[in-house]
């Protein structure tokens, strides 16, 4: 069987001006669908966004973190964690 690798074909960006999050959505050409939302919140030249994913046929958080220390370089990075019972970020997930 023929890996596939992820090829993003775009990403939709909602902000919620009521209760504050942003929800980003990525653009799988792969599955022809957005994936499930990134939500957080951006303060200054940081931002948080949590999201539930699947890996390996298990569920895991993941944390996207977006860096502007570098006003013409933005940075992102992602961390993975296995889910667990307690639910202490404060995103709900």
């Amino acid at each position: 069987m023929e890996q596939q690798s992820f090829s993003p074909v775009g990403d939709l960006r909602l902000f919620d001006p009521e209760i504050k999050p942003w929800s980003l959505y990525w653009a799988d050409s792969n599955t022809v669908r957005l994936d499930a939302p990134q939500v957080g919140s951006f303060d200054g030249t940081a931002g948080k966004l949590y999201a539930r994913d699947v890996f390996q046929g298990k569920e895991i958080i993941v944390l996207f973190h977006w860096a502007k220390t570098n006003p013409d370089i933005p940075i992102w990075s992602r961390a993975f964690s296995p889910t667990t019972e307690k639910r202490g970020n404060g995103t709900g997930i």
